[in-house]
């Protein structure tokens, strides 16, 4: 996962704090393995908010690697038991996701997803 032990003491979210000797405040909310279906059910539940800090000066929101695997024919699981998510689905979803975000910062820096490889065998 990308955001698998971000918060770990050596992790990347730690060392980004020390690079800045603590003078800002990072939370980071990722959650392993969700795609933006279910980002979007989490930001609008109530409990969402107790995470975050009341002055949020910057979002950088980096989602869309989940969504991008491929549907299974049978199962509607992708790779690894991630549900995939439709093109169409995703810009919905991205679309709800950014309105709730929208109302708690004015700068919202999105940031695309790793390139993904297909197999090719």
């Amino acid at each position: 996962s990308i955001t698998a032990y971000g918060d770990f003491t050596n992790g990347y979210i730690q060392k980004l704090r020390c690079s800045q000797y603590n003078k800002i405040q990072i939370t980071n909310l990722g959650i392993p393995a969700a795609n933006t279906h279910q980002i979007n059910q989490f930001v609008n539940y109530p409990v969402f908010n107790q995470f975050l800090s009341k002055n949020i000066q910057l979002i950088i929101l980096q989602i869309g690697t989940n969504d991008a695997n491929e549907l299974d024919y049978y199962s509607t699981i992708g790779v690894n038991g991630t549900v995939g998510v439709t093109l169409k689905q995703y810009k919905i979803n991205l679309i709800s996701i950014l309105q709730k975000l929208s109302n708690m910062s004015t700068d919202i820096v999105l940031s695309y997803p790793p390139p993904i490889e297909r197999d090719k065998n």
